[in-house]
């Protein structure tokens, strides 16, 4: 009921920005990937997804909804279908991690080393720095860069205090 709860806000309020950050699985799971029931992961596609202008899954979750699991892991991404600005968290090469963002017919891809041992919610971090810094007036390039780096940091601050959970 959830979903169909934050569509119905949605529809009521008609806010100029919307962002759907669909936190329903990854690829370190077994069971098929996902936090949630798939009745759930296909309600958060067929009634969120359409409603974003922005949306912010995780490369698991981006293969979940795009229907391509079983794609080899090295195929690049693509935006969602009709969404202004895709933003997928978690997108790792070799040693790095980042994130790509496709917004405008353009594709930003930014990467680091990963940290190693700090806890799970980057990309949910990721999500919520970029959409404060979309609301705040940046265009989509430099609040992906604002971003990153303020994830880059509490990375850093957790791992420097060992932290059980992000700071």
């Amino acid at each position: 009921g959830h979903v169909t709860l934050a569509a119905e806000i949605i529809d009521t309020l008609r806010p100029k920005t919307v962002l759907v950050d669909p936190v329903m699985g990854d690829g370190s799971r077994t069971e098929g990937g996902l936090y949630i029931g798939q009745d759930r992961a296909e309600a958060i596609c067929d009634q969120l997804i359409p409603r974003a202008h922005i949306a912010t899954p995780n490369l698991w979750e981006w293969r979940y909804m795009t229907g391509n699991l079983n794609e080899a892991p090295d195929t690049p991404p693509r935006p969602l279908v009709g969404v202004d600005e895709t933003l997928i968290t978690s997108v790792t090469e070799q040693d790095r991690i980042g994130a790509i963002l496709f917004e405008g017919g353009q594709t930003h891809r930014i990467m680091h080393e990963r940290y190693k041992g700090v806890p799970n919610g980057g990309g949910d971090t990721l999500a919520a720095a970029y959409l404060g810094q979309r609301l705040r007036g940046d265009d989509p390039r430099t609040a992906l860069a604002h971003s990153v780096s303020a994830v880059f940091a509490i990375m850093g601050a957790a791992q420097d205090i060992t932290a059980g959970e992000l700071p």
